[in-house]
């Protein structure tokens, strides 16, 4: 661990690209906690988070030493529920609007109203009811119905600073309605193609519908700039998350389909936890395109969020130097397996990605902080340090991946990054110790055993403590802690099943390997948490971000291990509870919680305060 005596290592990124960011946010240790907003609730709350109840989590921060809130895209997602899939890469969603915040509004008339949608919508099950959205824009609707005829003159000032996305927003918003939220590619072609005179009549005809939808964006650029204000004053920086792809239903697909290839879908490769690849659906940018127009909406994007954040989160950052794409027509069971990497020529991703990246820090103040997690170029990092653009470290797969599937000693983490022990994409700390710590992803292994011919039918019950095994994943007995043995049940060698033999190895002395980590070889579940929050907070990664659930979980009383709701999503799949995470306790518990001081303690005594 870095100690607050050294000579401060962190200096140096002020002299890269990035150091008039850095000098805003400061070249210090810092520690934060990463949530949802639909995840919280307070007292006040109906249904859901609301942009008001981030103060309340901006002073639990303060009050436990943590000095970052990074949150999850706030991006308006529809009616799908998916944020990294939003309708809009710059509109913010209205159900996270609080009714008694809002401005200009008189609420007398609609109290017994606000009260029943209270009501109807609690905050005490472990999971949200997305229903809330329609509810709550309903009365939306009728709160301007009493104010559209004296709005006030900064809504107006609005709407004129941000003409340039609000109009094809509320514009396909409108439309939307009018064709019952079906996808934009399956309206008539003159809404499709955007005929000019066909638009200028639908916003004569619906020009009171519009402004409803860009009085509601104004209300929430107020409460959420407001809270940055506020943030700003207790010393915690608020940590955006811009959604490096767009919907292919959204607003900004819709007006600028120029800058995608729309025959192409993105995606991810074939990799140990997902055989076929991914497929995830959104269109690819054609950045020559982009460029020809100087990036107007990449710019705009980054300087809206500025309203709201201090740093943002660059979504997929290999992404941004090359993508993985399938063709549309590619049967869905395929998933990502067929793809191919956009730019095909590997010369050309550096150049790429650099130009890229430096659009980002040229378009906004806010320090970026890279997710380069999975298949990343080597130039990605490359170009990420020569920037002074941090990346993540994640504490389960920080590891020697070549040789002995050690993990990495925190002290070795790159100090131009940030460390975490689980992600939004992952199972909590918990969780994964219990159920996925010394196991194998059974779809992947059961994926290579037919590309091998191995039967593992025959041999599900001699590799695998079935009993002892959490579904989807398949534990491995301890008889077959060595490899020889392995190789005799499957009766082939190991250069002829290399992936087969690559799972048995990274997984099979997982958990040993992991408390060696921790300088023992048996630890009680309930000191885990609270040892390897530790180990995050004394690596040299210049920033600590951990989930909500992990902090909370160092109190024995926050119970999370056999509760899914408490994963907020598990990729590639499209559960019902994903992205549906609550917190069981109000942001006014989490307050007096006894485990604050200890959080407190972990953070001042990592130099992280």
């Amino acid at each position: 661990m870095i100690k607050k005596s050294s000579k401060n290592p962190y200096s140096v990124f002020l002299k890269t690209e990035a150091g008039r960011h850095w000098e805003k946010t400061g070249v210090q240790r810092r520690a934060g906690v990463c949530v949802p907003l639909f995840a919280l609730h307070s007292k006040k709350s109906i249904g859901v988070g609301e942009i008001p109840d981030l103060q309340l989590m901006i002073d639990w921060c303060k009050q436990t030493g943590l000095t970052l809130l990074q949150l999850l895209p706030l991006n308006e997602i529809g009616y799908d529920f998916r944020p990294y899939d939003a309708q809009s890469v710059i509109a913010l969603d209205p159900m996270y609007l609080s009714l008694e915040e809002l401005r200009g509004v008189s609420l007398k008339p609609f109290q017994l109203k606000i009260r029943e949608l209270r009501l109807n919508h609690p905050c005490r099950k472990s999971y949200f009811d997305d229903r809330i959205k329609k509810a709550k824009l309903f009365l939306l609707g009728e709160i301007y119905e009493s104010v559209h005829e004296r709005l006030p003159a900064a809504f107006y000032q609005f709407v004129r600073k941000n003409k340039f996305w609000l109009e094809d927003y509320v514009l396909f918003k409108v439309i939307q309605e009018r064709f019952a939220q079906q996808s934009w590619e399956s309206w008539p072609e003159v809404f499709r193609k955007r005929d000019a005179k066909i638009l200028s009549l639908l916003a004569k005809q619906h020009a009171h519908d519009l402004e409803f939808y860009r009085w509601l964006q104004w209300q929430l650029f107020e409460q959420l700039s407001f809270v940055k204000k506020y943030a700003g004053k207790r010393g915690v920086l608020i940590v955006g998350d811009m959604p490096f792809l767009a919907a292919r239903n959204s607003d900004y697909v819709w007006a600028h389909q120029d800058y995608f290839k729309l025959d192409l879908l993105a995606g991810s490769p074939p990799d140990l936890d997902f055989a076929k690849g991914q497929r995830w659906g959104m269109p690819p940018y054609h950045w020559e395109k982009m460029a020809d127009r100087r990036y107007d909406y990449l710019n705009a994007k980054l300087k809206y969020a500025e309203n709201f954040y201090h740093l943002y989160r660059v979504d997929h950052l290999a992404g941004v130097f090359r993508v993985w794409t399938i063709f549309h027509k590619q049967p869905s069971q395929d998933e990502g397996l067929f793809g191919f990497f956009d730019p095909e020529d590997e010369t050309k991703w550096e150049a790429q990605g650099r130009k890229l990246l430096r659009q980002m820090l040229k378009s906004t103040s806010m320090l970026p902080c890279a997710e380069d997690l999975g298949s990343v170029p080597d130039c990605a990092r490359r170009v990420m340090e020569e920037l002074g653009i941090p990346g993540m470290e994640v504490q389960r797969w920080a590891r020697d991946w070549e040789t002995s599937y050690e993990f990495r000693s925190p002290e070795s983490y790159r100090p131009l990054s940030v460390s975490w022990i689980s992600t939004h994409d992952t199972s909590v700390l918990r969780t994964w110790w219990k159920d996925e710590a010394g196991t194998v992803n059974a779809k992947t292994f059961e994926h290579w055993c037919r590309v091998y011919g191995v039967n593992l039918a025959a041999l599900r019950g001699s590799l695998f403590d079935l009993r002892a095994s959490a579904p989807g994943r398949l534990r491995w007995k301890e008889a077959l802690k060595d490899r020889s043995c392995f190789l005799r049940m499957v009766s082939k060698a190991a250069s002829k099943i290399p992936k087969l033999v690559l799972l048995y190895e990274s997984t099979i002395h997982e958990r040993e390997q992991f408390l060696r980590l921790l300088g023992t070889n048996k630890i009680s579940p309930k000191l885990l948490e609270q040892a390897l929050l530790e180990k995050s907070l004394e690596s040299n990664s210049i920033f600590s971000i951990q989930l909500l659930q992990d902090w909370l979980s160092v109190d024995p009383k926050f119970q999370v291990v056999d509760d899914p709701a408490y994963r907020i999503n598990v990729p590639g799949t499209l559960h019902l509870k994903n992205w549906h995470l609550r917190i069981s306790f109000s942001l006014e518990q989490m307050k007096t919680l006894k485990v604050n001081r200890t959080i407190r303690k972990l953070v001042e005594s990592t130099d992280r305060i």
